[in-house]
């Protein structure tokens, strides 16, 4: 069955518009990110058709919903949204993973706006309308990229594992025990009662009652793990379907307003397997 062609001028297909789905790219998702409703879901058809897993988001809030717990290859982002705009999205998306694929496809053509959007972080500028064909190699190339960075990085845990097989034990330096006793001069700090978190720089944030109870709930295990379940049961999440996909809606959530807000990441991490941890965080009770 022909591919329907996109309505107005926003993208054009190339002539062949009953290109069969590729299955190559069945294990790339692709996150699109476009405010005008009907770009949007003709754009998402035509991915699709062409074989990608696409995920179809109108607004950065939207956005940031999704891309929490789903993993991608490539984010395609217009610029002009409504809310955060999608300079500010790659910006941040870019501070976090610099392997990322980030195509801006926009209506803003002038040099000066390319410049800015390439110096944002993107890996890619299209001005619409663009063809579908040139869209797509883009995105291929940048799936190309990401898998071959996991390759090399599987290599080189691969070559490191077999080093340390081969290598003579020996005793770890009494000054690295020495080190991680120390504490860290980047302390945070929580007051409990408001539910304001301070940065080392001075700046703080007011928390929300989700994102207080996380923090407290990290905060008393000293930088150890604490799981998704034990984080459920302290937020009383009680569907243990929901659980995992609410967690992460919120742990994600707070690590980025924290970081707008006081412009150093907040020390929470994922600790794959086991859960997620928070260091250097002293808690004020009174």
């Amino acid at each position: 069955m022909p591919v329907r062609r996109m309505i107005g001028a926003n993208l054009r297909e190339s002539p062949a518009v009953s290109t069969p789905i590729n299955t190559r790219h069945a294990d790339c998702h692709v996150f699109l990110v476009e405010d005008e409703d009907s770009l949007r879901q003709d754009l998402s058809f035509l991915l699709q058709h062409r074989g990608y897993q696409v995920t179809a988001c109108a607004s950065a809030a939207e956005f940031y919903r999704h891309f929490a717990v789903k993993p991608a290859s490539v984010v395609v982002l217009d610029i002009g949204l409504e809310g955060e705009d999608g300079l500010s999205i790659c910006k941040h998306l870019r501070s976090h993973n610099p392997l990322l694929g980030i195509i801006f496809l926009t209506a803003r053509g002038l040099r000066d706006d390319r410049v800015h959007g390439l110096m944002t972080g993107a890996d890619a500028y299209m001005v619409k309308p663009v063809e579908l064909d040139e869209l797509c190699l883009t995105i291929d190339r940048l799936e190309d990229r990401l898998r071959l960075a996991q390759v090399n990085s599987l290599s080189a845990v691969s070559a490191a594992r077999a080093v340390a097989d081969v290598a003579p034990a020996r005793p770890a330096p009494a000054v690295a025990e020495a080190s991680e006793a120390a504490p860290s001069p980047m302390v945070w700090s929580f007051e409990l009662g408001t539910g304001l978190i301070t940065a080392p720089n001075g700046k703080s944030r007011r928390l929300t009652g989700n994102e207080r109870t996380v923090v407290y709930a990290l905060s008393q295990r000293d930088g150890q793990a604490v799981s998704v379940e034990e984080l459920a049961v302290q937020l009383l999440i009680a569907n243990p379907a929901e659980a995992k996909h609410r967690v992460e809606v919120i742990v994600s959530r707070l690590r980025r307003s924290v970081e707008q807000a006081v412009e150093i990441p907040l020390p929470l991490y994922l600790l794959r397997g086991t859960g997620y941890c928070l260091r250097d965080v002293r808690v004020v009770e009174d």
